[in-house]
Parts: C-alpha cells; sequence; structure tokens
C-alpha cells in the first residue's frame, strides 16, 4: 500500500556537499533535481539506461 510519502534513497543527503552531483531529470511532465554521491549518480544512470535508449530526447541536454 502506497501511504503517499516519497521515497528517498538512505545514503543521500539532502543538504549538497561537494562530492555531490545534482541530477535532473523529468517523469510525466513535473522536473525534479536530486543531490547524489557520484557512486549513486552512477547508479542511477545505470538503472535508466534501458529506458533512455529505448526513448527519444525532446531537447538537447545543455
Amino acid at each position: 500500500m502506497n501511504s503517499g510519502a516519497e521515497e528517498q534513497p538512505a545514503s543521500s543527503s539532502s543538504a549538497a556537499s561537494p562530492a555531490m552531483e545534482t541530477i535532473s531529470f523529468a517523469v510525466d511532465g513535473a522536473s525534479y533535481e536530486i543531490e547524489l554521491a557520484p557512486d549513486e549518480a552512477s547508479a542511477l544512470r545505470n538503472d535508466l539506461a534501458p529506458y533512455l535508449a529505448a526513448a527519444r530526447p525532446t531537447c538537447d541536454p545543455e
């Protein structure tokens, strides 16, 4: 059952530090940013890779 609470990665900090990387993404028309450690950012990119391979970009990334 979904309680409506947002799930946060256990190892991510909500405050940015020099070792953190800001990842921007959008889903269903809503844009988001998250601060992740380099290993977490890499894991997110790896997890999204199959979906990105099947998707088409809507604009050029900056």
